[in-house]
C-alpha cells in the first residue's frame, strides 16, 4: 500500500527519533519508489559512496598486510632465518 508523503515523513521521523537504523533502512528500501526523486538520488549516491569507501578500506587493509608480511620476511632473511615468502 502506497503511503502519502505526510505518512512517509511521519514514519521516517519516528524511526530517526527511535535511532533504529536497521528499521529505517528497511523502511526506506521498501518505500523507495514512493520517495521523491531527489531523495532517491541522494540515497543512491550515499549507497554508492559507502560501497566505494568500504572497498577502499578493504584494499588499504590488504595493502598494509602485504607490507607487514614483506617487512617480516625481510627481517627474517636479514637474521638468517627462513627464506622470504613469495
Amino acid at each position: 500500500m502506497a503511503l502519502t508523503p505526510e505518512q512517509l515523513r511521519t514514519e521516517i521521523d519516528r524511526l530517526l527519533e527511535a535511532g533504529d537504523e536497521s528499521a529505517l533502512k528497511d523502511f526506506m528500501l521498501e518505500h523507495f519508489s514512493e520517495l521523491p526523486e531527489s531523495a532517491q538520488s541522494e540515497m543512491l549516491l550515499a549507497s554508492f559512496s559507502d560501497a566505494v569507501e568500504s572497498r577502499l578500506a578493504d584494499a588499504k587493509i590488504s595493502e598494509l598486510q602485504d607490507s607487514a608480511l614483506s617487512a617480516i620476511d625481510a627481517l627474517e632473511a636479514s637474521e638468517g632465518g627462513e627464506k622470504p615468502r613469495v
